[in-house]
């Protein structure tokens, strides 16, 4: 209904079993609570781009909607969406708005393949990366673009990532944020200055290979090697191609 400014479709009495697309026009700006609650066999949804955020308490937006594939939030969209996705889901992809304030997955999303971030508000006055990610230990693909400086406890423990890519304005990195990483090749860390590891156990499990920044006289890769913690990785430390 592109009159309604506010949607909600989900009801306990009302599974809407045999829903495989839902299609939303544009003029919805915000999402009631539970709104695609218990669209057991909903694949495909279409989010309007004049969706701005959640109207009401925003857990579990998709609640049950264990069929689901993929959701691309509209670039405008900023609710925190923290606990969004309900435990198993089939989901495999995911791509959250660029204004979104916060992103958290509650539960382990065993199916999860690929998820994308794009320029996130960051939380404490930009200190923090704004979102929690619970393992999800199928995901082959992340991406995260975005200004802020701290990866935090746990962040991508236990994902099946092959690469992972730490942007230049990350300074610190805590404990076990890379930790059973155990399909890591390849760590690419863009930080010319060594970040602040927290804890040796930061990338506990990983086998890839550390890739640091190229410097001509190799003095980037000899601070890293040598800076507190990630000294025990420098066996397995190289320079980017110059």
């Amino acid at each position: 209904n592109a009159n309604s400014s506010l949607l909600g479709l989900g009801d306990y009495r009302m599974k809407g079993l045999l829903v495989t697309k839902i299609e939303i026009g544009n003029g919805v700006t915000g999402l009631s609570q539970n709104p695609f609650k218990c669209f057991c066999n909903m694949e495909t949804l279409s989010l309007p781009i004049t969706l701005v955020n959640q109207a009401d308490y925003d857990e579990y937006i998709f609640l049950e909607c264990r069929a689901l594939k993929a959701v691309v939030f509209p670039i405008n969209y900023i609710g925190r969406s923290r606990g969004m996705f309900d435990t198993y889901l089939t989901i495999r992809y995911i791509s959250v708005s660029k204004n979104q304030t916060g992103f958290q997955i509650n539960h382990n999303h065993i199916y999860l393949r690929k998820l994308t971030i794009a320029n996130l508000v960051p939380y404490n006055n930009g200190t923090e990366a704004p979102f929690v990610l619970t393992p999800s230990p199928s995901m082959t693909h992340f991406v995260v673009m975005g200004p802020y400086t701290t990866i935090k406890v746990d962040a991508f423990r236990s994902s099946q990532a092959k690469k992972i890519y730490i942007p230049e304005t990350v300074t610190e990195i805590k404990a076990t944020a890379f930790s059973y990483n155990y399909y890591c090749e390849e760590i690419h860390l863009y930080p010319t200055a060594p970040p602040t590891l927290a804890n040796t156990n930061a990338f506990n499990g990983t086998t890839g290979t550390f890739y640091v920044p190229y410097s001509a006289d190799h003095s980037i890769l000899t601070a890293y090697q040598n800076e507190t913690n990630w000294s025990t990785y420098a066996s397995r430390m190289v320079e980017e191609s110059a």
